[in-house]
C-alpha cells in the first residue's frame, strides 16, 4: 500500500502553502522575495 490517497495528497499542499506563509512571515521587509517568489509560489497551493 504504498499509494498516496487523496487526504495525503491534500495534506502535502496544505503543508507547502503553510511552508511558503512561514517564509514569508520570516522575511516581512523583503518586498521582492514577497512579491516576485513566495507570492507566485503559493498560488498553486491555496485552498
Amino acid at each position: 500500500m504504498n499509494e498516496l490517497l487523496l487526504i495525503d495528497w491534500i495534506l502535502i499542499a496544505a503543508l507547502c502553502w503553510l511552508l511558503i506563509g512561514m517564509i514569508g512571515v520570516a522575511f516581512p521587509r523583503n518586498f521582492l522575495l514577497n512579491s516576485r517568489v513566495l507570492f507566485p509560489l503559493g498560488a498553486p497551493f491555496a485552498p
